[in-house]
């Protein structure tokens, strides 16, 4: 997913009651007041994906401050700085729930108290260099297609790998080799690159590279319609329109977050929970591997008639 970001505030700005409190260190900071909105914009936000916001603060004393974006607060808020006579960089997440747009955010800071009231010593602070980073749509469309993901598999994409010989613990050594191509140390680096992109979620990039192997590879956007999640599949083909085998390296991914671990040997039948599974396009192996908050990978041998 491509990504975009929006300078929300390029000058100093002192928040408080005190006017000039920091000329010692930071003279003729332009004086906020106790609150300030400013107003930005995100041209093409994907709001249901998170974004980030980055800013420096300084002499920020307790969490109390008012810091939201389109009136719903940030979480952590203002963190406290350390030191007054540093600046502290700061980065937050701003979450779905905050509503992006495409124009007409705002941003509302707010000096507040120890206790958290608007009255009595309120805070003085600085902030600074305020950037938003989001989330745009793909530039790339990918195809889309809804049905029932299971069938496809079993009724079509299974059936179009044609049996051949040589395949099996009783294979003849003779045959092993009569469709199969094996990859170049080149086109195994050019497959890293479309998995890479895969496993984080880059789907466009990652069609955009399988393209450059063959124009017939394809990440599919498949709706499955028995569970309403989003699978991404790379695929020779589309549904409904899969080549014929050709002499070349083979792939097919399936691919969303997991949300349970799968393991290793377990039948894909039995797979009820979300997972990535991506067949190689040049060994017969399965292995599991699951590293803490990222994809699930497993990984096996389909070739569609070429051994």
């Amino acid at each position: 997913m491509a990504s975009n970001f929006t300078v929300v505030l390029f000058q100093r700005q002192q928040f408080g009651n005190q006017p000039g409190t920091f000329n010692d260190v930071e003279p003729n900071v332009p004086f906020a007041g106790r609150s300030k909105s400013f107003v930005f914009d995100c041209p093409n936000v994907q709001a249901s994906e998170p974004a980030f916001l980055m800013f420096q603060s300084r002499d920020v004393d307790h969490p109390r401050n008012v810091f939201e974006v389109n009136g719903i607060g940030v979480f952590g808020g203002l963190p406290v700085s350390p030191a007054r006579d540093s600046w502290n960089g700061n980065v937050l997440l701003v979450e779905p729930h905050h509503q992006l747009r495409a124009t007409g955010n705002v941003l509302h800071v707010e000096s507040r108290d120890a206790r958290g009231t608007g009255s009595g010593n309120i805070d003085d602070f600085l902030i600074d260099n305020v950037v938003l980073v989001y989330k745009t749509p793909d530039a790339v469309t990918l195809p889309s297609v809804t049905g029932d993901l299971a069938a496809f598999i079993k009724t079509e994409l299974l059936l179009s790998m044609t049996n051949v010989r040589g395949s099996g613990a009783s294979a003849n050594p003779a045959d092993q080799h009569n469709e199969y191509v094996l990859p170049t140390a080149s086109q195994l680096g050019s497959w890293r690159v479309v998995f890479r992109s895969l496993l984080a979620g880059a789907w466009a990039d990652a069609h955009i590279q399988a393209r450059t192997l063959s124009s017939t590879y394809n990440v599919v956007r498949f709706l499955d319609a028995s569970t309403q999640r989003t699978y991404y599949v790379l695929m020779e083909g589309l549904p409904g329109h899969i080549p014929a085998a050709v002499s070349r390296p083979s792939s097919v991914t399936i691919s969303i977050r997991p949300t349970r671990r799968v393991e290793a040997g377990e039948p894909t039948s039995s797979i009820q929970s979300p997972a990535v599974r991506s067949v190689s396009p040049h060994r017969t192996r399965t292995t599991t591997s699951i590293p803490p908050s990222r994809p699930l990978t497993r990984t096996s041998g389909f070739r569609r008639g070429r051994f």
